[in-house]
């Protein structure tokens, strides 16, 4: 909801259940997500006290019941992010871009997923990232370099560096093969 969204810490929260618990095969992996966000935004205060209380109670039943709260947790995180989260499907994903277009706003777009958890992963994500680039109705595309390269070593600078270097090539390319298509 709007309150949620204007806290600190309240998109984040809400980017993290889409991502970490949406994302989650399983009713009891998506369980011990569910409960881990909880956790860690334990002191948000977008929540009203009922609101908190139901997040107790479904974190609390999660345990027991992952087969039932997971469902009801799912479609409660897609009903108050409809506005927020975008469907990846191409037809609902470019209305909401034309229909944004069309009331002069350009949107940012950012893939959920940012939890890489591995090269086969990342590099899916490079793909992903570099089709949206090329996409003629996307305008701006944010991306972290953690979410295209799994291994981000500070103690391996150099071949990090080479690999992020060589991952951003991909990336820039991309995105000037589309302005130039733009303007061309």
């Amino acid at each position: 909801d709007a309150r949620l969204l204007s806290e600190p810490g309240g998109k984040a929260f809400t980017v993290a259940m889409a991502d970490e618990v949406l994302r989650v095969r399983g009713p009891g992996r998506a369980a011990g997500r569910f409960r881990a966000v909880l956790e860690e935004f334990s002191s948000c205060r977008g929540f009203s006290v009922f609101q908190r209380a139901l997040l107790r109670l479904a974190g609390a039943a999660s345990r027991f019941l992952p087969g039932v709260v997971m469902p009801q947790v799912a479609a409660r995180i897609r009903g108050e992010s409809k506005g927020v989260i975008l469907p990846a499907e191409r037809a609902p994903f470019h209305r909401f871009l034309r229909s944004r277009a069309a009331g002069g706003t350009q949107v940012n777009v950012n893939l959920l997923g940012e939890a890489v958890l591995g090269e086969e992963e990342a590099k899916h994500r490079l793909d992903a990232t570099a089709a949206l680039l090329a996409d003629p109705e996307v305008g701006y595309v944010s991306v972290k370099l953690s979410s295209v390269c799994s291994q981000i070593y500070l103690n391996a600078y150099q071949a990090t560096l080479e690999t992020l270097c060589e991952r951003l090539r991909v990336l820039y390319r991309a995105a000037q093969e589309h302005g130039d298509a733009q303007h061309g």
